[in-house]
């Protein structure tokens, strides 16, 4: 049982060493000029943590006196690679691309109540216009390779393609609002 006791010590200790890590990656905004795509920056932060919280959990055994093995690494590695995965999806990816946490925020930060209309107008002028929300978007689906511009038009790419069947399928298995994957469906 003290074996038992030691090994979670060992698994906690690497994967908050490892939310850290990843934390701090974002803080100091490491990749920020060659990586612009948020998940996709947080998904080379979160490869680089989930090893150094392997790594680390070799140095907590040890300063623990703990015996420990091959599948403890990958124990550790799967435990703060989906907890984090799971988390970094739920809260950080759904901040920066919601609609609804900007709707949230901005009404929290108003001293005053504010009419559907005016929030309207608020909304496109704030949030799309001069945050650049859509231009962001777009670019974003470039930098991806999910479309491609050819001239002075754009086309979807074959990965684009899959993205978007990826989605349908989600959609569909789900049973979410259909207009977001089906735009032209009368």
């Amino acid at each position: 049982m003290r074996q038992f006791i030691k090994t979670l010590i060992v698994y906690l200790l690497s994967c908050t060493f490892g939310t850290i890590v990843f934390i701090v990656l974002f803080q100091i905004e490491f990749l920020s000029s060659s990586m612009k795509v948020f998940f996709y920056k947080g998904l080379v932060y979160l490869a680089i943590a989930s090893l150094l919280s392997v790594a680390s959990s070799f140095l907590f055994a040890k300063a623990i006196a703990v015996t420990s093995d091959f599948k403890d690494r990958i124990v550790v590695f799967s435990l703060f690679f989906g907890i984090t995965l799971g988390w970094f999806i739920l809260i950080p990816v759904t901040t920066e691309r919601s609609i609804s946490v900007y709707m949230l925020s901005y009404i929290y930060s108003q001293d005053k109540t504010i009419g559907k209309e005016e929030f309207e107008r608020i909304f496109f002028d704030d949030y799309i216009v001069k945050h650049g929300s859509f231009t962001k978007r777009f670019a974003e689906q470039l930098e991806t390779g999910n479309i491609e511009q050819v001239g002075n038009k754009y086309i979807m790419t074959e990965q684009g393609h899959s993205i978007v069947k990826m989605f349908k399928t989600a959609s569909s298995l789900f049973n979410t609002e259909d207009w977001i994957v089906n735009p032209n469906k009368k």
